[in-house]
């Protein structure tokens, strides 16, 4: 399975959980599987959502983008819907 590669674009990852780690107020990691174009994509509340069919090329968007928050709202859920909701989140934030 092809995992997104964090450190070819200087990203800070988590190696416990095996997952890039998102400098965001509200994302906190997430995950591309280039095999199954799967976007994977944890908020600071716990949520999670896929997002299905998405590009390497705004894969690579999202990841070297400065503001997550800005780019999943104007690259991902533009072109590829709000996602598929994977883990209901509450109220806390870390």
């Amino acid at each position: 399975m092809g995992k997104f590669k964090a450190k070819r674009h200087g990203l800070r990852y988590d190696w416990r959980n095996n997952l890039p780690v998102a400098q965001s107020n509200h994302v906190q990691t997430y995950e591309y599987d280039e095999d199954t174009r799967v976007l994977t994509v944890s908020f600071t509340n716990g949520a999670m959502y896929s997002y299905n069919g998405v590009s390497q090329s705004d894969a690579d968007t999202f990841a070297r983008s400065g503001s997550k928050g800005t780019a999943l709202w104007s690259v991902i859920i533009p072109r590829y819907g709000k996602g598929t909701l994977l883990v209901s989140g509450g109220n806390k934030r870390r």
